[in-house]
Parts: structure tokens; sequence; C-alpha cells
């Protein structure tokens, strides 16, 4: 069984739709006008059990799975990789 772990930085825009990349500031960039400000945006990132988990949640699963080397409270993606210089790849995520 594989293990879950993050593959992309996400943002659940305001309308609904969830957007991915290697990076959060990224995202916010490519996203059309104003979806991801506001009350109902929320930060996170996507695993590969294609589920979408907030920060802590992320930075727990990053964890366990070695993504990242230290613990920490909650997740930003530059800990993925800097810490272990993983490439990212918009289809597969960070690898």
């Amino acid at each position: 069984m594989t293990k879950e772990r993050i593959t992309h930085a996400a943002i659940k825009r305001n309308d609904g739709i969830i957007s991915t990349g290697k990076s959060h500031f990224d995202i916010i960039l490519k996203c059309p006008k104003d979806s991801c400000k506001g009350e109902k945006v929320k930060q996170g990132f996507l695993t590969n059990k294609n589920r979408f988990v907030g920060r802590k949640e992320a930075a727990q699963i990053a964890y366990n799975v070695k993504q990242i080397r230290n613990k920490k409270k909650e997740l930003l993606s530059e800990h993925i990789w800097s810490d272990n210089n993983f490439k990212y790849n918009s289809i597969k995520g960070f690898y």
C-alpha cells in the first residue's frame, strides 16, 4: 500500500475549485481575479490520495514520509522543496 504524501501546494478557491502549484504564491499569481481572496479561501496541500489537507495535517504527512527533515507545526511549500531538494512537475507534483 502506498503511503500518503504531499504532491502539490493547493488553494481551495472561493468558487470551490482547488488550484495547485509548486507554492501558494505561484497559485495566487495564476488565480482568476479575486477567486483566491476572501473568507472561503483555504490554503493547504493536495496528497497523492487526491485529498485536500490543511497546513497542520500536511506537516504531519510530510514528516511521516520524510518529505521534510524536521517536524513542523504547519507546512509551507518551501519546506518540501528547500529541505530535500525536491523537484516539482505540474503533473506529478513534488518528487
